[in-house]
């Protein structure tokens, strides 16, 4: 992607007409005046929701001057100038599962890719990350000949058979997919965006470090929008979860944005409350037990017995079978 966007060909040519009318209607492409000059504060051009069809002689000239909009590009949203302000108190994987995997460009990509690998679909429905195990977990450190080899390889490989070929739509896909990744990935290698989350070790909602985001033994787990740390491979350990993305205050500084606001300093999220001793020991259990998610089958009162025995084993606070119920019954059984 290149960093100065794109110009209203180049947007067309890469999702198509409609495509650009309905990314501009739902915020997944960005347009700025000012931006093909890189100017200090370029103008998001906000684009009307209720605009029909793509009546782009209205779009492109300036209410203000009947004359054609100044420098006029299109940007994905995480490659735009106000990417982090934008993503301001939007949750970690929604951000990944709207504007990575949903990003108009990498649908126009998939849409492709899976007329060649249809069982491929859930990873752009829910976070799947491909391969043959189900799995929601993606490594921070991605990259798009890993991901596009999982994508291409096959269910099967017969002893002899011939290395897997990555098809150009693949390779494509994949890269797309990266590109994204990376630019949300350094929006919080630099501060420009903070993430929030409940650290297990103590059931308090704190802020992560931005040297985290480096890590190479992180995983983003989009199932439940966790990181989970695979330090040590036989047992991975969700080490923050419920994690929403927060942008630095100095921000909010591409005008005339609307929504322009720096949240107060004490803004916290609702579920930010500390977690009481039995939850937090809870939690724990279950991300040690099943780091991948409850296995299909088991019984309640089976998991109750193996939860209550970890946390004994470990020294927490032991909290009763009707604790352990109504956790299950505020949470995704999967998710922790």
């Amino acid at each position: 992607m290149t960093r100065s966007g794109w110009t209203i060909a180049e947007a067309i040519g890469r999702i198509g007409s409609e495509g650009l009318s309905r990314s501009l209607s739902d915020g997944k492409i960005i347009a700025y005046e000012g931006a093909e000059t890189r100017a200090d504060k370029p103008t998001p051009i906000e684009y009307w929701k209720r605009q029909k069809g793509t009546e782009w002689a209205q779009f492109l000239v300036s209410p203000e001057t009947e004359t054609i909009r100044n420098g006029l590009r299109f940007f994905p949203l995480l490659h735009s100038p106000d990417a982090a302000a934008r993503l301001d108190r939007v949750q970690l994987r929604d951000a990944v599962l709207r504007f990575i995997l949903n990003d108009p460009e990498v649908e126009a990509s998939a849409t492709k890719m899976l007329v060649q690998e249809s069982r491929h679909a859930d990873v752009f429905l829910t976070g799947r990350y491909p391969g043959l195990v189900i799995d929601y977990r993606w490594p921070l450190s991605l990259n798009a000949d890993d991901l596009a080899w999982h994508f291409a390889k096959p269910v099967f490989i017969a002893l002899g058979a011939p290395d897997t070929v990555i098809s150009p739509v693949v390779k494509k896909t994949a890269e797309l997919i990266v590109d994204l990744w990376q630019a949300l990935i350094e929006l919080l290698r630099s501060g420009r965006l903070d993430a929030i989350g409940t650290w297990m070790e103590s059931g308090e909602v704190v802020s992560i470090s931005r040297t985290q985001w480096s890590r190479g033994s992180l995983l983003l787990d989009l199932q439940c929008g966790d990181l989970v740390d695979e330090g040590d491979e036989r047992r991975p350990a969700r080490s923050w979860t419920g994690l929403e993305l927060k942008a630095a205050p100095d921000q909010f500084h591409v005008e005339p944005l609307v929504r322009d606001r720096v949240p107060p300093s004490t803004t916290v999220p609702a579920q930010a409350k500390r977690k009481s001793a039995a939850q937090t020991s809870i939690e724990r259990a279950i991300s040690a037990l099943w780091p991948s998610g409850l296995p299909a089958g088991l019984l309640i009162k089976q998991r109750d017995t193996q939860i209550i025995r970890w946390i004994k084993d470990h020294g927490l606070t032991v909290p009763s079978s009707k604790t352990i119920s109504r956790y299950f019954a505020h949470h995704d059984g999967a998710c922790p």
